[in-house]
Parts: C-alpha cells; sequence; structure tokens
C-alpha cells in the first residue's frame, strides 16, 4: 500500500478493510477513508436484531452510538500502541453493560 501512495502521490485512496487488524496495518498511511467490512456488518445485524425485538428507533440510535464511541476509542489506543488488547474493559459484556 505505502509504495501505492508513493508512486501517486496526489490520488485520494479509499480502502475496505476486513478487521481491526488490518485497520492497525494501514495505521499512519495517508488514506481518505477505511471502511471496516466485519464491524460494518456487525453493527447492521446488531440494529435489525434489536429492531426484531421491537426496541425503540432511540434506544437503537442510543446503542448504536455508544458502541461505536467504544469500539473508535478502542480502535485508536489499539493502533497506537500495537496491542489488540488495550482499553479492553470499554468492550461490552454481559457484567459491562450500556448505562440507562
Amino acid at each position: 500500500m505505502e509504495a501505492i501512495l508513493e508512486a501517486f502521490p496526489h490520488t485520494s485512496v479509499f480502502v475496505r478493510a476486513f478487521d481491526r487488524r488490518q485497520v492497525m496495518d494501514l495505521a499512519g498511511l495517508d488514506i481518505k477513508g477505511m471502511y471496516r467490512e466485519v464491524f460494518e456488518s456487525a453493527v447492521t445485524m446488531g440494529r435489525h436484531g434489536l429492531a426484531f425485538f421491537d426496541v425503540a428507533d432511540e434506544e437503537l440510535i442510543r446503542v448504536e452510538l455508544e458502541y461505536r464511541s467504544r469500539d473508535l476509542e478502542r480502535l485508536e489506543s489499539q493502533s497506537e500502541s500495537g496491542d489488540l488488547h488495550a482499553l479492553e474493559e470499554r468492550m461490552f459484556r454481559p457484567d459491562r453493560p450500556l448505562a440507562d
């Protein structure tokens, strides 16, 4: 990827990353947009699952925004440190639910 960016310095590059490891590998490169396949499909499936159980639209939005916010915080820390376990305490788990 670096060779492509060097060969075409005025090109805007958008990439599809499979998972957070691939995102971490691409960290620091001049990429204009990156879209995470596994993450985005998980968020979409989660929204549809909550909607299936008649969770209110406002709650769907609140849950998704909090999930995305925590994930971004973790991903930034992981990319900076190179440690996939960085900020694991920000993950949702049965003993760490989203507060009301």
